[in-house]
């Protein structure tokens, strides 16, 4: 059977929800650690908080209902009681975002109402929805009385916006990509490149404000699948083994730089699944190859996609048996997209050359809130396709080999002129990735004292195997000198913003703080005991500072969330159950960390049971 005759392009998200709804009633629609709600469930409670947003808060179709709330069952609820309306959601990241940033995030989206959970509410050092009326997110599903008749009427058109997500781009200036209700529903919808049906159990642990989300969400629900809803709080290698396992998860989507620590750390966390799905940068085909052979029931799929096409325009299924050294193509276009390859005129270049990635079709975005310029220069009228298809402009630069298959090379906006010549940043970056003793790479270019740029590059590296001598020998046979960096500076870690991207603003810091004069000496003397040594043997590798004492503040030494789930992977090989995730926010230091150690294990010594 053609699964593409299930496409339905008149469809909302609601509409198709209501049906999955009505045909798996008594199924398990959401579950989370406070419970399971069935489908029947979760449309009285959608339904009833549509009424509630209509009438006491008179939304109504085309207006922005702002969302600060983290993952739980009652969030999702409240989702789709806003798409009910006829409304579009816009999530916002409350952890990870500065309260002038949020502030203009709501003045930027027109929003004059936001649904506040209590841990938002609690967590805003400031009212950064100001001005701003705002609606208690309900607590539980029983919280929320009902409000009278239930309206069968469904608002919106596939056309209109169903949600608004905030991406930083290249530019650094946040951008509302405003996306469609066809756009959601293609992505899930006649769709061949993994299985979408009721037997799925997709794993949501996405932020809702990155686009990731969108399939696991709607994924889960557009099908009658179930969806496993992980606690809203920084999630560890053990967290996602555990929801995995307990689950049944089938389905789960990671970012290419969780997905290589996971694999370094916590491999059979793969098993139980049975399609995967890894992107948001290159894949290490290293690891693609280890899980495979480990899990050969799973089905990788590499996914490609900005925001603007709604998280996926191409897709590459793995192989089976896949044996290779180059890095994985980002696939072919998805059912409902075509793509293009222009020059800088806007034409299609010729068979096998490189050029920028157009995407139209289906899921293009409609555009960015508040910014009509911006979405005149990136979204064009097609010359191509249908008469009313527009084509997004990537700033990807890529090639189709003679297989019809698309390849990543790099960014447009990365190429520089250093003393002259021209250096593509992004294949310097790509050459420094290949090496195998280095995890990930970056490059950047910095002035230097008679104010001439220089290039830099920043590596994580694989400690026992890395030579700074090897590597700089493996560029000097295979790049121009004008190409070679000045300095390679190792990191612990690349930092990756909350999307789980390379954080570059963060990378050039860093080096920028590496290149200044040392101000502290180092340390001669530390505290003798043996957990307070090992805690500081094991920060200095990983923070790959040897000058590091017993007081040092894990988060002012450039910690992220990604290094925090390796130092506990670490922690919890030595010390097994004694360090909790959470732990790690507040003990931000070794001596607390080895206290808090040092505790535990005479709180065990003593007979008591750990809880």
């Amino acid at each position: 059977m053609d699964i593409r005759h299930h496409y339905q392009p008149n469809a909302t998200v609601h509409q198709l929800f209501v049906e999955a709804a009505v045909t798996h009633s008594d199924k398990i629609a959401l579950v989370a650690e406070e419970g399971c709600i069935s489908y029947a469930d979760l449309f009285n409670f959608a339904q009833n908080f549509s009424i509630l947003l209509r009438k006491e808060y008179a939304v109504v179709s085309g207006d922005m209902v702002g969302l600060a709330a983290g993952r739980s069952l009652t969030t999702i609820g409240a989702i789709l009681g806003i798409l009910m309306c006829g409304a579009a959601y816009v999530p916002f990241d409350v952890a990870g975002s500065p309260p002038l940033l949020l502030a203009r995030q709501i003045k930027d989206s027109g929003i004059s109402l936001v649904v506040v959970d209590s841990k938002s509410s609690t967590q805003s050092c400031s009212r950064w929805w100001e001005g701003v009326r705002t609606l208690p997110m309900p607590e539980s599903f029983e919280k929320l009385q009902p409000l009278g008749e239930v309206n069968s009427v469904f608002y919106g058109g596939p056309q209109d916006p169903a949600y608004v997500m905030f991406t930083s781009g290249s530019t650094g200036t946040p951008k509302g990509v405003v996306v469609p209700h066809r756009a959601v529903t293609r992505l899930v919808s006649a769709q061949e490149y993994i299985q979408f049906d009721s037997e799925q159990r997709f794993l949501l642990h996405s932020p809702l404000s990155f686009d990731a989300s969108t399939l696991e969400v709607w994924g889960a629900l557009l099908h009658g699948a179930t969806l496993v809803i992980a606690p809203d709080r920084v999630l560890s290698l053990e967290d996602y083994a555990h929801l995995v396992k307990r689950y049944h998860v089938t389905t789960l989507w990671m970012t290419a730089a969780m997905f290589h620590l996971a694999v370094q750390h916590s491999p059979s966390m793969f098993m139980p699944l049975r399609q995967l799905l890894v992107g948001g940068d290159v894949v290490r085909t290293d690891c693609v190859v280890e899980v495979q052979r480990s899990c050969p029931q799973l089905q990788i799929v590499n996914g490609y996609g900005p925001t603007e096409s709604t998280t996926f325009a191409l897709t590459y299924q793995v192989p089976k048996h896949f044996e290779s050294t180059a890095p994985l193509p980002i696939g072919v276009p998805i059912a409902h997209t075509n793509v293009y390859i222009l020059d800088e005129q806007h034409r299609l270049v010729e068979a096998g050359e490189a050029g920028e990635l157009a995407i139209g079709g289906e899921g293009v975005a409609l555009g960015y809130i508040s910014q009509p310029e911006l979405t005149e220069k990136r979204f064009l009228p097609s010359p191509f396709g249908a008469k009313h298809d527009r084509l997004y402009l990537t700033g990807d630069r890529v090639r189709r080999d003679l297989y019809g298959i698309y390849h990543f090379l790099g960014r447009f906006d990365r190429e520089q002129k250093i003393a002259g010549r021209r250096v593509d940043l992004d294949e310097v970056e790509a050459l420094l990735a290949e090496h195998h003793s280095i995890r990930q790479a970056a490059t950047l270019t910095l002035a230097g004292e008679d104010e001439e740029k220089q290039l830099y590059a920043a590596v994580a590296v694989n400690a026992d195997i890395y030579d700074g001598a090897a590597v700089r020998d493996y560029l000097a046979s295979r790049l121009p000198k004008s190409c070679l960096p000045l300095q390679i500076i190792v990191l612990p870690q690349l930092p990756l913003n909350s999307n789980g991207k390379l954080d570059r603003t963060q990378i050039r810091q860093l080096i920028v703080d590496r290149l200044a004069p040392a101000k502290i000496e180092p340390d001669a003397s530390i505290a003798s005991a043996s957990t307070l040594e090992t805690v500081l043997l094991l920060w200095r590798k990983l923070l790959n500072q040897d000058a590091l004492d017993e007081d040092a503040n894990f988060f002012d030494l450039g910690g992220n969330s990604l290094l925090l789930i390796e130092m506990h992977a670490a922690l919890n090989k030595k010390y097994p159950q004694l360090v909790d995730m959470m732990d790690l926010f507040t003990a931000t230091t070794p001596s607390k960390i080895s206290e808090l150690i040092d505790s535990k294990q005479s709180f065990l010594s003593q007979g008591n049971i750990a809880v």
